[in-house]
């Protein structure tokens, strides 16, 4: 269903013009028939040529209209409404009976009683050129912005009203009562058989982090029923073969390899902590997954924790959806990660240095009323909807609007912290991602062999693999393992586009383990 309906996207900047040609032609229109049909036709060889028409006339569409509402904010306030308003002062005749009574309050003087006095609006519409005509049609416009943005505001604030929160006791905070956001994903069927969904996804909106060095992030330790993190760590299943000596195995990665989805013991480390166990050759795993990092972060971490802790005996990276939805925020391919604009914000007041960013009003970047009428807009929303349709926006075989930490909420934004990012990939990302991804894996194999640590590397599954997944995973070279196709024909485990529930989980771990547990039955043989 979803590759149709993108296909039929695609194909959008055809099938419109052909369509109006054909009803222009049938009303008598030929010439414009005809216009319109070469339109069409040259669209069709642009697509069939390989360039993607749909997603330029959606951008071009997205920047026209934010170009078009931002000058005429300053425009009609600054440059239409004042002046006409002073020459209409300067020009109205004053000599007449009727309108100098009227300026001055009092009665009007020598008027024919047989004569029907005239107001000043009809006398002013005979005159042609005069500046009611622009000051009416200044209104009209007016009138329109404020019709905009109060319809786009009354659908802001229905949409928050409407959604479903819930009043839960803080862990973290002493039995402090607050109200969060419910998670849409509550309702996701992959999630209909956990009893504990609704406190899962309220919990893992309470942990708090601070600054650190190079990674600018840290969460705090924080305690509960179903999410424990201990300074880097979370809580994950521990053998009851507890022996004296066992092989310890570190795991790296975004929000997929912490567990968003999953309770502490059955995360993807959890898991094969418990494959290993069964298999007689118990392990100990530290889970040092974080929500949105990149491997660029993930090598960093690596280096600072074995500059603090003994080392691992083998550490797992498990990348690819991160790696793709931060290059999607930059026009350079160069090592970021996906809160970029809220850490810029957050650090220094402003956006990341222009050259380097995408146009985005969610960033900072523009005035404080024109950013404000943006995000409000309801011809703008519209528009934004309307732009997956036409092959912008997500999709399998076009492009993935993802939240920090996932390819992956199926065209769904991602709130935190009042900061909202929509992220759209393009295949230059996939490659572009594939590329700075080797670059820091060449440096995470580095630390490993000085260390004399075994490195495992994996590209993990999605929902969906479109072009730019394609294009990241022809970059991979070994030891990366390509497992994207560990989850094909299992799509009811996913909660949204990468994270999984606790049996997607539990999959994948068994495919990491087939690779991990030569390794560890040779540790056990040369002890």
């Amino acid at each position: 269903m979803t590759r149709g309906r993108n296909w039929f996207g695609r194909w959008v900047p055809v099938v419109v013009p052909a369509t109006a040609a054909g009803v222009l032609l049938a009303a008598g229109h030929a010439w414009r028939a005809f216009a319109l049909a070469s339109v069409g036709v040259a669209a069709a060889g642009a697509i069939l040529a390989g360039v993607d028409v749909a997603r330029l006339v959606a951008r071009g569409t997205a920047k026209a209209v934010d170009a078009l509402v931002v000058g005429a904010s300053w425009a009609i306030f600054v440059l239409g409404v004042l002046p006409i308003w002073a020459v209409g002062r300067v020009a109205r005749p004053r000599t007449s009976g009727v309108w100098a009574a009227s300026e001055s309050w009092g009665e009007p003087a020598d008027v024919d009683p047989g004569q029907a006095p005239r107001s000043f609006a009809a006398a002013n519409d005979t005159k042609a050129g005069g500046p009611s005509r622009l000051l009416r049609l200044a209104g009209l416009f007016m009138a329109v912005l404020v019709a905009d943005f109060g319809a786009g505001w009354t659908w802001d604030w229905y949409q928050r009203r409407a959604a479903p929160s819930r009043v839960t006791e803080d862990d973290a905070g002493g039995g402090v009562q607050s109200r969060l956001p419910r998670d849409p994903r509550n309702d996701e069927p992959a999630m209909a058989a956990y009893p504990w969904r609704e406190e899962y996804f309220d919990t893992i909106q309470r942990p708090t982090g601070g600054y650190w060095p190079f990674t600018e992030w840290r969460p705090n330790d924080y305690r509960s029923r179903l999410l424990n993190i201990d300074g880097w760590v979370r809580r994950s299943y521990r053998a009851h073969d507890d022996r004296p000596e066992m092989p310890s195995v570190w795991f790296f990665g975004g929000s997929t390899t912490w567990g968003e989805g999953q309770r502490d013991e059955y995360t993807i480390a959890s898991w094969v902590a418990r494959l290993a166990e069964r298999d007689g050759v118990p392990i100990v795993v530290r889970n040092y997954g974080q929500r949105g990092w990149t491997h660029f972060q993930e090598m960093v971490l690596f280096e600072q924790q074995l500059a603090a802790e003994p080392d691992p005996d083998m550490a797992v990276f498990y990348d690819g959806a991160n790696e793709i939805t931060s290059q999607s925020l930059l026009n350079e391919a160069v090592p970021t990660h996906v809160w970029a604009y809220a850490y810029a914000q957050r650090l220094a007041g402003s956006s990341i240095a222009t050259r380097f960013v995408q146009s985005s009003p969610e960033a900072g970047d523009t005035p404080s009323l024109q950013a404000a009428y943006l995000e409000h807009s309801l011809i703008r929303k519209v528009l934004r909807r309307l732009a997956p349709v036409a092959g912008a926006g997500v999709g399998q075989d076009d492009t993935n609007d993802v939240d920090p930490g996932s390819a992956f909420t199926n065209g769904q934004s991602q709130a935190e912290n009042g900061a909202t990012f929509d992220y759209r990939a393009t295949p230059q990302d996939g490659v572009d991602a594939g590329r700075i991804y080797e670059r820091g894996k060449q440096l995470t194999l580095a630390l490993a062999e000085r260390s004399g640590i075994e490195p495992f590397l994996f590209w993990q599954p999605v929902r969906f693999v479109g072009p730019p997944e394609q294009r990241a995973i022809a970059e991979l070279t070994e030891p990366t393992v390509d497992i994207t196709t560990t989850l094909a024909g299992h799509d009811d485990v996913f909660i949204d586009g990468a994270h999984t529930n606790e049996e997607g989980a539990r999959l994948v771990a068994e495919r990491i383990w087939q690779d991990l547990a030569p390794s560890v039955k040779r540790w056990y043989k040369e002890r």
